[in-house]
């Protein structure tokens, strides 16, 4: 219960089960999660917290490479059948984060596509989300 309560920041795999209330508190950073059951939605805290399926080529090859990661560091197992079996594994993950910072990435995006330096995309859409002066 509670898992990722504090996250603000940085990537998360989950592989196993997870408990109620999850991401209750989360104001920052990415999950990717394991729903072998199908009831992640029925455990999020729906009001800050954004599901989708990992369909973007980008989050499927950072969830492989964290995946393939986590073995390599504890010869898990799961993590070894999940690898082995990826493309009928992938279905079932989901990519969850808040939406302040999924509205703070767009932003961050659309910035440094407009030829903006990244620590000045950070700062100009930290200043439109928040509704101040740029």
């Amino acid at each position: 219960d509670h898992g990722l309560e504090y996250m603000t920041g940085g990537r998360v795999v989950i592989l196993g089960e997870t408990g109620n209330n999850l991401a209750a508190g989360m104001s920052g950073g990415i999950a990717y999660v394991l729903d072998e059951k199908g009831d992640l939605y029925s455990k999020l805290n729906k009001d800050i917290i954004s599901l989708e399926n990992v369909c973007k080529s980008e989050d499927v090859l950072e969830l492989n490479d964290l995946i393939n990661e986590h073995v390599r560091a504890t010869g898990s197992v799961k993590g070894k059948e999940i690898l082995k079996k990826f493309t009928e594994y992938l279905p079932m993950f989901k990519k969850i984060m808040p939406y302040d910072f999924k509205n703070v990435l767009h932003l961050i995006k659309k910035y440094e596509e407009m030829g903006v330096d990244a620590k000045t995309a950070q700062i100009k859409a930290f200043y439109e989300i928040k509704g101040g002066m740029q």
